[in-house]
């Protein structure tokens, strides 16, 4: 606060040099009322209160006509309305007219209609849905009330993703059915889950598929935020946790300011230092996180997963699926204070994986290899034995790490043999190939004959 520009402006406001005007939320406030008072003193405070929703669509529905009749487009009926519908609906801690006008003069943006003659430069709501779509990623399903999401149509979609968990792919149905339908705490994150099982089963993969579904739509297809909470498990972690060294926000608070439709990912979140979990609660109960200056970070647009590896160092923890074993939920919420526990909307325990299981995600994995770009560009189809779908299955599978060695295993069994007749072959195109297994037990690609 002593070096700041504030500070630097202040004894010119004093003595009348200098006019200003400025614009601040209420925290943001306190924050200047807290560390350098006078600044606030030299200001006549005015509260502007929130619009009503009438008003908030009356001026929207202006700014639309101003902004259409500049550059010469028509304004379809509705438009004010559902834009109003959709920020009130996704963005319900976003004041209005603010970022809602923003879109509107975005959507009658000379440049999105410059192709278009006459009278079809109009703009009508299915503008205002794809343009809401690709801002915030959502998928159209979840903005148009006329389209119905089956949930046994997500089951399938995630079952494609993630093998072997039905109970958290449930899980993770119903809370995209419950976005959908509009049920969720418009006060609140859109969902806050533990999922807590063995390392290596699914948990970080169902985190990935949500983000996918939820907000693969938009510009920026990645929105799973990642933290690994055991880099925040030391001295001064809170500060770390909400600051970069420079001192401004973390780099991965900024990227949920700049888009808030994602997922956030705090993974083995148990690693965290207590004064972390004190820090989180604000966050899981009301979507809200402040620092020390006031600055507020809003994830009432983001869905919040929580890992823990809680339980699994209890016997039968290891190894394939058992008919008992050791109670994840019942671990974690032994840890957790019952004021963080029961901010949850739910814990999701991942089993350990059996072969099979083991086995169908190695055909995934070689199924995705088929697909890589140096096949493709070239007109070359991969089919792959069931027999070197079992080999990587045998030799990826760790009964301490689950199927996260698997990947490796694919690297050396399949993705190097193959490679290595890619460079042998340089010129082949438009042909077959099949990956088996020869008298030795070792990986081949041939020309599939038979194809």
């Amino acid at each position: 606060p002593g070096s700041s520009v504030g500070a630097f402006l202040l004894p010119y406001l004093q003595q009348g040099d200098l006019r200003m005007i400025a614009e601040a939320t209420p925290a943001e406030v306190n924050a200047c009322r807290r560390l350098l008072p006078g600044l606030l003193d030299a200001f006549k405070v005015f509260r502007l209160d929130s619009l009503t929703d009438a008003e908030a669509i009356e001026i929207l529905s202006r700014l639309a006509q101003t902004h259409a009749a500049s550059v010469r487009l028509e304004i379809k009926p509705g438009v004010a309305l559902l834009t109003h519908r959709l920020f009130k609906r996704f963005q319900p801690y976003a004041a209005f007219p603010g970022p809602a006008a923003a879109f509107i003069r975005t959507l009658c943006d000379p440049a999105r209609h410059k192709e278009q003659k006459g009278s079809e430069r109009v703009v009508d709501v299915e503008q205002v849905v794809r343009l809401f779509a690709r801002q915030t990623g959502l998928p159209e399903i979840f903005l148009r009330d006329d389209l119905t999401l089956e949930i046994e149509t997500v089951r399938h979609w995630l079952a494609t993703r993630i093998v072997g968990q039905p109970a958290a792919v449930d899980s993770a149905a119903r809370l995209l059915t419950t976005i959908k339908a509009g049920l969720n705490d418009p006060g609140r994150p859109l969902g806050v889950y533990l999922y807590c099982g063995p390392t290596g089963v699914g948990k970080t993969a169902l985190a990935k598929a949500l983000s996918e579904y939820c907000f693969g739509t938009g510009r920026q297809v990645d929105r799973l935020v990642r933290l690994d909470m055991s880099e925040y498990g030391g001295w001064d972690a809170a500060r770390r946790l909400l600051e970069s060294p420079q001192g401004g926000p973390a780099s991965w608070i900024d990227r949920v300011r700049r888009q808030p439709f994602c997922v956030v990912l705090f993974d083995e979140v148990e690693k965290a230092a207590p004064e972390v979990f004190d820090l989180l609660l604000g966050l899981l109960d009301e979507g809200r996180l402040t620092d020390r200056l006031g600055r507020v970070t809003d994830f009432r647009s983001a869905i919040i997963l929580l890992t823990s590896n809680l339980g699994a160092g209890a016997r039968s923890a290891m190894g394939f699926a058992e008919s008992s074993g050791p109670s994840y939920e019942t671990a974690a919420g032994k840890f957790f204070r019952p004021e963080f526990f029961n901010r949850l909307d739910g814990v999701v325990t991942f089993k350990p994986l059996e072969f099979e299981e083991i086995k169908a995600i190695a055909r995934k994995e070689l199924a995705e290899l088929a697909e890589r770009e140096g096949l493709a560009s070239a007109g070359l189809v991969l089919r792959v034995s069931e027999s070197v779908a079992t080999l990587a299955a045998k030799e990826g599978y760790d009964p301490q790490l689950g199927a996260r060695p698997l990947q490796r295993a694919i690297e050396r069994l399949a993705v190097s043999p193959l490679s290595r007749w890619k460079v042998a072959h340089p010129d082949v195109r438009d042909v077959t190939l099949l990956m088996d297994l020869d008298e030795q037990e070792k990986v081949t690609v041939v020309v599939d004959l038979a194809k």
